[in-house]
């Protein structure tokens, strides 16, 4: 303080009493310059229990769980203060990261009671790193799984015009008690053709991301005679699809006949070609529909049955006799004539067949499609069997007026022996629409629904993600078929994840832990989420 006496003095002397103030400040200023730059401050986070640490133990990679800390907070250690650790005891469990599969726990103390900290590893003196970090294990996210949850809402386009056709008429209201006035009309309308307007009503889930989505199309019933694309099930099980993340569709096409076989026979063929017709519509149109051409599912109930079995196998070779060029009745076509787009092809994955039927066997040989089934065994419309339509309603006018067809027994029986993935499902009721009752949808809408569902999610995802073990570099995981997928996240119960990426991951087991486990959930690249798991 000599300095600052003669200061004093001086400013006393020249009884300069402000310039002293002035100084006086300067000198309190540097003082506390000078003071925190002595200082040395750590903004690190302090290590706290029952949290994962990496740390390095005699130059080894470590992992510590951190049991117990005594805390000292008065302490003015200096090496205490540099390292930022305000205890005196450190006690944890430390794993050995290495290139071993398995881990054993260790016993891992640090002292920081004297001058100098020490540690013990197992009760042996140890060197240890004044670095820790975090061990921040990956977490699996949950995914939404799409297609087998109700997740979007759907928006509408009704009434999309997808061909023009001549034929007798392309929908038909109806009741039971108009039933009559209904054949009376039909067989004036029958009379003559007409330019029609085909047309249908597309599905779009709401708010579904870019991802391209699996079509389904379906096909109302009603004997080739009576039925529109609104439907109650029809359109029910369109909104329903579409909740699950599907582009879906409900097509009118042209129904009406006169009541002769050949007749009846066209009008089951120009069917198919306006469902054939409507398909190449909806693919034309997938960039706005966000439709996936590789994943395309078909379903129909009753006629729309028989219509759809026939739109998955049938091929030129195979149309009827009744359909060329005969006496007054002009050839109609191949399959794909109606609409445009002729070019564009495609490929069924999977057929839903209600209470329908067909009329060759022969046919199935032509595609691979996957078939699932629901028929009444009792059925008094379509023959469960084989045999011909209608026998209960047309009694002996029904040989007449239809041929013999193969219902869902035989068909299933065929499909067994070519091999194909199928599925029938009988329900022994003498009942013909199945899943309404009283014109309400009943408890088998909603078994045949869910069916529908898990049958086309197998399609979808026909080879899920199982998690494989490399026999060779044990630590090593990965995933079975990664070209399928577009996301996948991580997670190791009763071990550590030491690295990973999207294909496979990194893992040392603990031994100290009895339920081990690896987890993995994600997306596939179609959107469909997954999660599975293996133990250890």
């Amino acid at each position: 303080m000599y300095f600052l006496s003669k200061i004093r003095k001086f400013c006393a002397y020249q009884e300069c009493s402000e310039i002293m103030k002035n100084i006086n400040f300067l000198w309190l200023f540097l003082i506390a310059v000078l003071l925190h730059s002595c200082t040395t401050r750590y903004e690190i986070p302090l290590l706290k229990q029952n949290i994962y640490y990496t740390t390095q133990i005699n130059q080894q990679p470590y992992i510590i769980y951190i049991d117990t800390l005594i805390c000292n907070k008065k302490t003015s250690n200096f090496k205490l203060s540099t390292l930022n650790l305000r205890f005196s005891t450190l006690n944890s469990t430390a794993y050995l990261i290495n290139n071993s599969e398995f881990t054993y726990p260790q016993q891992f103390q640090i002292n920081y009671k004297r001058k100098n900290a020490k540690a013990l590893l197992n009760g042996r003196f140890a060197g240890f790193s004044n670095n820790f970090t975090v061990y921040e294990p990956p977490t699996i996210t949950e995914f939404p799984h799409r297609y087998l949850d109700t997740l979007f809402s759907a928006y509408i386009y009704r009434d999309v015009e997808y061909a023009q056709a001549e034929g007798y008429w392309e929908y038909n209201f109806h009741t039971e008690e108009d039933m009559a006035k209904i054949l009376f009309d039909g067989v004036v309308a029958s009379l003559k053709k007409k330019k029609l307007h085909l047309k249908m009503d597309i599905y779009v889930p709401q708010h579904a991301g870019k991802t391209e989505r699996p079509l389904l199309m379906l096909i109302h019933g009603g004997a080739f005679y009576v039925g529109d694309k609104s439907e109650l099930a029809i359109a029910n099980t369109c909104k329903y699809f579409a909740s699950l993340g599907y582009t879906t569709a409900s097509i009118n096409y042209r129904m009406g006949f006169q009541p002769t076989k050949w007749s009846i026979e066209r009008t089951g063929y120009m069917a198919v070609q306006d469902a054939h017709a409507a398909l190449r519509f909806l693919i034309a149109n997938a960039e706005k529909y966000r439709i996936d051409p590789n994943n395309i599912f078909v379903g129909g109930s009753s006629a729309g049955g028989i219509t759809t079995l026939n739109l998955a196998f049938m091929q030129n070779k195979n149309r009827p006799e009744s359909t060329y060029k005969l006496l007054l009745s002009k050839d109609l076509g191949n399959i794909e004539s109606v609409g445009k787009h002729q070019h564009i092809s495609f490929q069924i994955k999977s057929v839903v067949n209600l209470w329908g039927a067909i009329e060759n066997l022969n046919m199935l040989k032509n595609n691979n499609v996957s078939i699932l089934s629901y028929h009444g065994a009792d059925d008094p419309i379509v023959p469960y069997g084989y045999d011909f339509p209608m026998q209960k309603i047309a009694k002996k006018l029904a040989p007449v007026l239809f041929p013999k067809i193969y219902g869902s027994k035989p068909l299933h029986d065929e499909l067994k022996k070519l091999g194909y993935r199928e599925k029938l499902v009988t329900v022994n009721k003498d009942t013909h629409n199945l899943w309404e009752t009283k014109g309400e949808l009943n408890d088998t809408y909603d078994k045949i629904i869910n069916d529908m569902k898990l049958f086309f999610y197998e399609d979808l995802v026909p080879n899920p993600v199982k998690i494989e073990h490399d026999t060779e570099q044990l630590q090593r995981y990965f995933i079975s078929n990664s070209k399928d997928v577009d996301v996948i996240t991580w997670q190791c119960d009763g071990g550590f994840i030491i690295n990973h990426n999207e294909k496979e991951a990194l893992v040392i087991w603990k031994t100290d832990v009895e339920n081990r486990k690896l987890i993995t959930s994600g997306v596939y690249k179609n959107g469909a989420a997954f999660k599975t798991q293996i133990e250890k």
